[in-house]
């Protein structure tokens, strides 16, 4: 099932966690210190550059919560803005998140092909988590539109 926001243009704006629960929610941590949990529904009005453009809500964190036997206790994947893109504020998301990593998967696709950036990235995370990354070629189903 999907759970996370994607598209073809930049749409993560910031470092979302994932991590297996009892129940499907969002956990939101502001910059001021506030902490509200939210429906699963709403994570694009806080994670996208759409809802929440250059982080306007002032969002420090976010985690979502789902129910799922494949997320093990204590195992959390992060999904992160891509990079090298006209956003530079995602960059640095990325980069920030990047302190965190104990180990990556490097996820890419064949079309678009990967720009500079991509390698950029994979010096980043080599240098933060020297037993990564793994990287995994993702085929692009074409018959299906973009989620």
């Amino acid at each position: 099932r999907g759970v996370l926001p994607m598209g073809v243009l930049p749409v993560t704006a910031l470092v979302t966690t994932v991590t297996g629960g009892s129940a499907d929610r969002v956990m939101i941590s502001y910059v001021d210190g506030r902490r509200e949990e939210r429906e699963l529904d709403a994570l694009a009005e806080f994670v996208t550059e759409e809802g929440n453009p250059r982080n306007r809500r002032g969002v420090a964190s976010v985690t979502v919560v789902v129910s799922t036997p494949h997320l093990c206790e204590g195992l959390q994947l992060a999904d992160t803005p891509g990079t090298g893109s006209i956003f530079e504020h995602n960059t640095r998301a990325t980069e920030r998140g990047l302190d965190d990593v104990d180990a990556a998967i490097f996820i890419v696709t064949a079309d678009p092909p990967i720009s500079a950036a991509e390698p950029a990235l994979l010096d980043v995370v080599r240098d933060r988590a020297p037993h990564s990354p793994w990287t995994a070629a993702a085929p692009r189903d074409r018959s299906r539109p973009a989620r």
